[in-house]
């Protein structure tokens, strides 16, 4: 039996705990007995500097052997676990050495992430160096913000027209698709984050506990928000946890009762796995609350004005499921929880839509 092999385009090198779980979740749901998922291993000089693949690619084989022989911030754990069980292609930074790789797959699928946000615009992750006698499908592929600029509409036509069928990450973005390419709209979909589709049971697998058996109020945060860091920090007060802070930002130490600031993937989900709550400014801290039915809440990480707000994310995935009580809002106290006996039951509803999507994909693509 002659095994297909599909290629997958993308960010799945960043060193974001999410970039990462969604990527090995698309190599998960689409690896099957006849078919071979491949990460195209495209890490272009305008995302890294080269010598920093190096960097990290010693040290963190020096970190698999000896855990602790580097410093926390040296032993890149989002690229052993990159190492360690994403299936790549070799290195490829040029983009136009793209055209050549392309050749060695039957098909090629791009997403999930924001790899079609309009801020960040790269003709690639449009599939645009794929020739025409090669299906091209994206999956959870998102926009992110509410408009694509007037100055890239003709760029995402020419492109997405050539697409067999279009997955979108949000309701919105679907939307915005189909107004693009209207011709087309019986291909385009909103489909659910790739994480979902993937059983618990193989996130359990991979879950590293490194934290003690402490009740913990676990923090996730991407962004800054002074209002939010004082609202935490009082509702852990208040309800007699440890606050565990998992950001990039020093500053997050005064308030914390334990601060982290480097951890990769398979302790993320330690993190989420064992938490008493949850909050967070994060599209993926709120995903895994859900996918570990943790009681949680979610901060708005923009402001709704800002340029690049990315908040239609968060409402998409809350109205969703009917969970728009998570959100908290300044000067507002929120103790609402979450019924899951009610959120599961659509949860399993739109994991099946999306299972359908992925099938509809393997079936053309020869699985």
């Amino acid at each position: 039996m002659k095994i297909k092999k599909i290629g997958i385009l993308t960010w799945h090198h960043y060193s974001n705990v999410g970039s990462n779980l969604q990527a090995i979740a698309m190599q998960n749901i689409f690896s099957t007995p006849k078919i071979e998922a491949q990460f195209i291993n495209y890490r272009p000089h305008y995302f890294e500097p080269w010598y920093r693949n190096l960097i990290r690619l010693v040290c963190g084989t020096i970190s698999d052997s000896f855990p602790h022989a580097l410093p926390e911030m040296l032993r890149f754990r989002a690229y052993s676990f990159q190492r360690k069980y994403m299936n790549q292609s070799e290195l490829i930074i040029a983009p136009e050495k793209l055209t050549d790789v392309v050749k060695r797959y039957d098909a090629i699928i791009c997403g999930s992430d924001q790899i079609w946000a309009p801020n960040v615009y790269k003709k690639e992750y449009l599939l645009s160096f794929v020739p025409d006698e090669i299906d091209k499908y994206a999956y959870g592929a998102s926009i992110g913000l509410n408009s694509i600029p007037s100055d890239l509409i003709d760029n995402y036509r020419m492109y997405l027209k050539r697409f067999a069928l279009i997955g979108v990450r949000e309701a919105q973005g679907a939307k915005i698709i189909r107004g693009i390419i209207p011709e087309c709209s019986d291909r385009i979909y909103d489909v659910l984050e790739p994480t979902f589709l993937v059983p618990v049971s193989y996130w359990n697998g991979i879950a590293k506990k490194t934290i003690s058996d402490e009740n913990y109020l676990l923090c996730y945060f991407l962004g800054d928000n002074e209002w939010q860091r004082e609202y935490v920090s009082g509702w852990a007060k208040e309800h007699g946890l440890k606050l565990i802070v998992y950001s990039a930002y020093d500053s997050d130490i005064r308030i914390a009762d334990l601060h982290i600031k480097y951890t990769g993937p398979c302790e993320f989900i330690g993190l989420v796995q064992h938490a008493s709550h949850i909050m967070t400014d994060s599209f993926h801290g709120m995903v895994f609350s859900i996918i570990y039915n943790k009681q949680f809440n979610v901060f708005y990480r923009f402001n709704e004005d800002d340029p690049i707000c990315q908040n239609s994310r968060v409402d998409n995935l809350i109205d969703k499921f009917g969970i728009q009580q998570v959100v908290v809002k300044e000067k507002e106290k929120n103790n609402h929880t979450v019924n899951y006996d009610k959120v599961n039951p659509r949860v399993e509803k739109e994991v099946s839509r999306s299972k359908e999507f992925v099938s509809r994909i393997l079936k053309q693509a020869g699985g």
